[in-house]
């Protein structure tokens, strides 16, 4: 029974720290066209792995640690969460397109380098929306960049994405630990 209450206080944390702040960490997430929530359930899963990990190294457990150490380690991660957050800020913009380029607009990957004829059209300055509408829109996405591209790009933001939700949900149980 003891495990069972720990996944649960576990779960009930990790859905608190996505509905958090407005539910920053899945409104921030990288878009999904082709599985949708996969980002934010991989990152609720690794969090709640992280926290019960977390968990099994207080005083008491199968290891001790004391409160400075939670601390410095709290501090370290908190450094990252910051860094990471900051780099995926740009990843996210480098590897992600608003569609269509006028009106209501949805989010979503572009590749890391155009094709040719694409390549063209963005020397011109045209915007990565415009280039794909002249392409003839989202379906022809593998006109503009290459499929190689597109899945080299989806993969940069969602391990970016990891790193700076498991180093901010990381640095938020050590603290919450040195407290304990």
């Amino acid at each position: 029974m003891r495990n069972t209450a720990l996944v649960r206080r576990g779960i009930e944390t990790v859905t608190f720290l996505f509905a958090a702040f407005s539910g920053f960490l899945k409104n921030v997430a990288p878009p999904d066209e082709i599985h949708p929530g996969f980002a934010t359930g991989t990152a609720s899963f690794a969090v709640l792995a992280l926290l019960l990990f977390v968990s099994s190294l207080r005083p008491g457990g199968a290891k001790s640690i004391r409160r400075g150490r939670w601390l410095t380690v709290g501090m370290l991660l908190l450094a990252t969460s910051l860094a990471s957050s900051v780099i995926y800020t740009v990843i996210l913009e480098r590897y992600t397109f608003a569609y269509p380029p006028e009106g209501i607009r949805s989010t979503y990957v572009r590749g890391a380098g155009y094709t040719s004829a694409a390549a063209r059209l963005a020397s011109e300055g045209l915007a990565p929306s415009a280039i794909v509408a002249k392409f003839g829109g989202l379906q022809n996405r593998e006109l503009v960049w290459s499929p190689e591209s597109l899945q080299r790009a989806r993969a940069i933001l969602l391990v970016s994405y990891l790193t700076m939700v498991l180093a901010i949900a990381a640095a938020v149980f050590c603290f919450l630990e040195a407290r304990s």
